[in-house]
């Protein structure tokens, strides 16, 4: 959906990919559908009886924050420096 919407104002197809993959990943942490949030919770109450799903995500929370801050810096300095994504993949169109 995004890729066709993205080629009007000339923005290559895989640069749209990256983006959609850095906005997606630091979210997948916090995310109640995580296959290993079930595995986290069992530890966390190791040492803590109380700990449930919602401690576990809250306590996510801040190093989601961080790496997508940070998955931005990087995506944006890629971006102005112009290195391509990958082979024969230039990331301006």
């Amino acid at each position: 959906m995004f890729v066709p919407l993205f080629l009007r104002p000339d923005v290559a197809p895989q640069t749209v990919l990256a983006a959609c993959r850095l906005g997606d990943s630091p979210v997948n942490a916090v995310t109640p559908l995580m296959v290993y949030l079930p595995f986290i919770v069992l530890l966390a109450q190791r040492y803590r009886r109380d700990a449930g799903m919602g401690t576990v995500v809250s306590l996510m929370i801040p190093y989601t924050l961080v790496v997508a801050v940070s998955w931005l810096l990087f995506f944006v300095a890629w971006y102005l420096l112009g290195i391509p994504l990958g082979p024969n993949s230039p990331i301006k169109a």
